[in-house]
């Protein structure tokens, strides 16, 4: 079972390396002001033939994506009175990255203020948690409601449930902790040759990547020889890799952009 070790990097387009392994590079040709970095494909200078097996070994990978973005939504909040579910407020958050709750607050009260300046709703933190006020008047005194997404529940942690006469005061307390880390892994997509895995449905292969770092700025280092199970992937044998076309995503299944950030990962082939 010989092995071949195959580093890619996303800005080389030279890369030289000790004689111990070979070595594929990427044409930077297509790189510019608005490349993205994270849906790439890489053009071997030599074909990889018998191929096997493919083993994630290392990433090293700096994280720049917003945690508020367009992408899965996570920049829409809406909210609407608990007697008239027809009746929905909603704002669209530029993308940007937090890290803090409270700068993130400030900003979804400058755009409720700003679109709705008669609302009367704003949010704060309250010990740990997030608190919504409202106001106690029609059409709110049976309580406010959120339409589920990323940001209300999973970012600010409101249940996306029913509150009828939650607190006659109109506030209302989020379920859990507000979570600005909420990409706890990313999901690698090798999506231009076929793989024997069975359970990966129609994606074409994927590896998960731990984010142990923060989002802006952080870097995320994977090291498989560290890690507490081997990641691959099994391709039909005799397969002939003379490009790999590789894409990010979050772990929702939605596309992120690095800014063209630059990236980089091993991988052992087993031929």
């Amino acid at each position: 079972m010989p092995f071949q070790f195959l580093h890619l990097d996303t800005l080389f387009s030279n890369y030289n390396t000790a004689n111990t392994y070979n070595t594929y590079v990427f044409d930077t040709s297509k790189q510019n002001t608005t490349w993205n970095s994270f849906n790439v494909l890489f053009s071997l200078s030599r074909p990889i033939t018998g191929c096997k097996r493919i083993y994630l070994k290392s990433v090293e990978m700096p994280l720049v994506f917003n945690t508020v973005r367009a992408a899965n939504n996570s920049n829409i909040l809406s909210i609407y009175p608990y007697i008239d579910p027809n009746t929905v407020y909603t704002i669209v958050l530029p993308d940007k990255s937090y890290s803090s709750v409270s700068t993130l607050l400030a900003d979804i009260n400058n755009a409720l203020s700003t679109n709705y300046p008669s609302l009367g709703i704003s949010f704060s933190m309250n010990g740990n948690l997030v608190q919504m006020n409202y106001p106690t008047t029609s059409p709110w005194e049976y309580g406010a409601n959120f339409q589920d997404n990323l940001l209300s529940q999973t970012i600010l942690g409101f249940d996306p449930g029913f509150y009828p006469f939650e607190n006659p005061n109109g506030i209302l307390l989020s379920n859990w902790l507000p979570q600005l880390n909420y990409d706890l892994y990313l999901n690698m997509l090798f999506y231009n040759f076929p793989n024997n895995n069975p359970n990966n449905g129609l994606i074409p292969c994927s590896f998960k990547l731990p984010l142990n770092a923060p989002n802006g700025p952080g870097i995320v280092y994977y090291n498989g020889e560290n890690a507490t199970f081997l990641q691959y992937i099994d391709v039909p044998e005799n397969t002939t890799i003379s490009q790999i076309g590789i894409a990010i995503f979050d772990r929702f299944g939605y596309s992120i952009n690095n800014g063209g950030s630059d990236w980089s990962l091993t991988l052992l082939i087993e031929t």
